[in-house]
C-alpha cells in the first residue's frame, strides 16, 4: 500500500512539473508571436531628395517612387488617390519634418517645443515609444484622410481570439490654429473598433498612449485598417501611429490562466497529503 502510495506522489509530482513546464514554455511562445509585419515603420522604400533632404522619409504613397515613401508591408494609397500621411525620423516632426508631394510643400511639420522657434512647448517628443519612425495620418477632410492605412494578415485561425496593439498620438498641422479632437478607428476584417476621442487643445500634443483591442477571426485572411478621424476638417487634426502588434493567443490571458491551473494543482497536492 505504501509503495503504491509512492508511486501516486511520484507520478504527479511528475505531471505537475510536466504543466508547468508546458504551461511556461506555452507562454513565451505566446508573447512573442506578432502577426504585423513592419509593426514599428523601420523598413520603407522611396523618399524625398531636395534641399536638405535625401531620400527622408516623406509623404506617403505605394509606389515609393515620385518623392514618395512606401512602408514596407502596408498600403496607403498611391499618389493623390491615397491617404495624406507621413513617415517621420525621430525628431524630425517639429523641425525639418517631411516634405508633401501633393501640395509641393518641403517641410511639413505638426506643433511642437521646436516649431515656430521654440515657442510652443507642448510636450511633443522626438520619438515614438517604440523608438524609431511614426507614421503621422491626417484626420481631417475624408477626402484627405482616404481610407487609412492597412495590411492583410495570414494565417489566421477561424474563431481565435487576436489581441491589436498599438501606440497612437493626437496632433495638429503646424500653422493652423484652434482646438481639434482625434481618434483612431481600426477595421480587422468584418469588425470594427475605435479609441475613445482625444480633445486637443491648440497647438497640443496628447502624449503617446497605449491602445489594445480584441478581435475575432472570421477567416484566415483578413485586412487590418487604421483610419484616422477628426475634427474640424479645416484645422487639420492628425493622428500619430506607430509600434502595431497582433498577437495570438492573448498573454496576459495565458498566464492568468497558468497561474490558476497551477493554483489548483498546489491545493489538490496539499489536500491529499492533508488525507
Amino acid at each position: 500500500m505504501i509503495n503504491n502510495k509512492l508511486t501516486l506522489r511520484k507520478s504527479a509530482n511528475i505531471g505537475f512539473l510536466t504543466i508547468a513546464l508546458s504551461l511556461l514554455a506555452f507562454s513565451a511562445q505566446a508573447a512573442i508571436v506578432n502577426l504585423v509585419s513592419n509593426g514599428n515603420f523601420e523598413t520603407y522604400t522611396g523618399g524625398y531628395t531636395g534641399g536638405a533632404f535625401t531620400n527622408a522619409p516623406s509623404e506617403l504613397g505605394n509606389s515609393g517612387t515620385g518623392g514618395y515613401t512606401s512602408p514596407t508591408g502596408w498600403n496607403v494609397g498611391a499618389g493623390s488617390s491615397g491617404t495624406y500621411g507621413f513617415l517621420f525620423a525621430p525628431g524630425t516632426a517639429d523641425t525639418t519634418g517631411s516634405h508633401s508631394v501633393r501640395f509641393g510643400s518641403s517641410s511639413f511639420t505638426v506643433w511642437g517645443p521646436h516649431t515656430g522657434g521654440g515657442s510652443v512647448a507642448n510636450g511633443l517628443t522626438s520619438t515614438s515609444p517604440s523608438g524609431g519612425n511614426f507614421v503621422a495620418l491626417d484626420a481631417g477632410l475624408p477626402s484627405l484622410r482616404g481610407t487609412g492605412i492597412s495590411q492583410t494578415i495570414t494565417g489566421l485561425s477561424v474563431g481565435e481570439l487576436y489581441v491589436l496593439g498599438f501606440d497612437w498620438a493626437a496632433a495638429q498641422q503646424f500653422t493652423f490654429n484652434g482646438a481639434t479632437t482625434e481618434k483612431v478607428q481600426v477595421s480587422f476584417g468584418t469588425s470594427t473598433k475605435t479609441t475613445s476621442t482625444f480633445i486637443l487643445p491648440e497647438h497640443g500634443f496628447s502624449g503617446w498612449m497605449h491602445q489594445k483591442l480584441t478581435f475575432v477571426a472570421t477567416s484566415t485572411t483578413q485586412t487590418l485598417n487604421f483610419l484616422a478621424v477628426g475634427t474640424p476638417e479645416s484645422q487639420p487634426p492628425f493622428v500619430l501611429l506607430d509600434g502595431v502588434t497582433l498577437n495570438v493567443p492573448e498573454p496576459e490571458t495565458y498566464a492568468l490562466f497558468g497561474i490558476g491551473l497551477l493554483s489548483m494543482i498546489l491545493a489538490a497536492r496539499r489536500q491529499n497529503r492533508r488525507t
